[in-house]
């Protein structure tokens, strides 16, 4: 994990919180915000999930969130263009706290029943800064709130402009006209800032858009090959090497895929 590595961090007032049944308590004053209980599409699998949607998009931090497992489940990860910051408690386990790397495939992650979760949630881009692995032993022992994470992020000035460019442009020759810089100069700043070439947003934003609209909508193989064409691929299985490649699945299949389809429902890179 480049720029941050994971920590083991704990305190014995979350093993209080678990054991003494405040956790709910503490993920709502966390959050901001009242719990909302929901349940997953399979097999009736309920969970509590929390997500506070931060209110200027141009701040670092996207959202806060929480998860309560009710049941042990695997689930999957989509690339989505954003890292997260995320403080994990399991009974009779000490917590840790973890970033995220940005995913270049599908991964699937196990919970057991009553894992907890706590996460600050990224803008797509932004990186964090390698102090952060040396501080998050206190950091967990002392939950953080958004304004204490935010001094360990980085955010370059122009990285939200730089990333719209690309997500709406054809290609990167067409981005950096709309920015007024060379096509070098766009790969550049965006390389330094997230680790990541022009293409590779471009073509996840291509992905995200796509696929979430294929997830919710009943869609035919005619209507497979108008939505490639539509979003800027060659050819249908070109769509469909892309899908394989970033989610593990092909467009056909990816409504019967029930953990990918949902997790293209979180926020991230391209649904703007």
């Amino acid at each position: 994990m480049s720029g941050s590595r994971c920590v083991p961090a704990y305190d014995r007032r979350w093993g209080g919180l678990l054991n003494g049944g405040f956790l709910n308590q503490e993920i709502r004053r966390l959050a901001g915000m009242p719990c909302q209980r929901g349940s997953g599409r399979r097999g009736g699998e309920a969970a509590i999930n929390v997500v506070k949607k931060m209110k200027m998009t141009q701040q670092p931090i996207l959202a806060t969130w929480s998860f309560i497992a009710q049941a042990s489940q695997a689930a999957a990860i989509v690339p989505d263009g954003c890292r997260d910051i995320i403080i994990r408690m399991r009974n009779h386990e000490p917590v840790i706290m973890f970033a995220t790397e940005l995913d270049d495939t599908t991964r699937t992650v196990h919970v057991q029943t009553g894992d907890s979760f706590f996460g600050f949630r990224l803008q797509p881009g932004v990186g964090i800064r390698p102090e952060l692995s040396c501080a998050m032993s206190s950091l967990a022992t002392c939950p953080a709130d958004a304004e204490t994470i935010r001094e360990f992020l980085i955010q370059p000035r122009d990285l939200a402009e730089l990333l719209a460019a690309v997500q709406n442009a054809r290609g990167t020759l067409e981005a950096a006209k709309s920015l007024g810089v060379s096509s070098r100069t766009l790969q550049r700043k965006l390389f330094d800032a997230t680790g990541r070439s022009p293409s590779w947003w471009r073509r996840l934003a291509r992905l995200r858009k796509s696929a979430k609209l294929i997830a919710s909508a009943e869609i035919d193989q005619i209507e497979l090959a108008d939505l490639a064409f539509q979003h800027g691929y060659c050819d249908q299985p070109h769509m469909t090497r892309e899908f394989q490649h970033w989610l593990g699945v092909s467009p056909h299949n990816l409504r019967k895929n029930g953990a990918v389809a949902d997790a293209l429902a979180s926020t991230g890179y391209g649904d703007g």
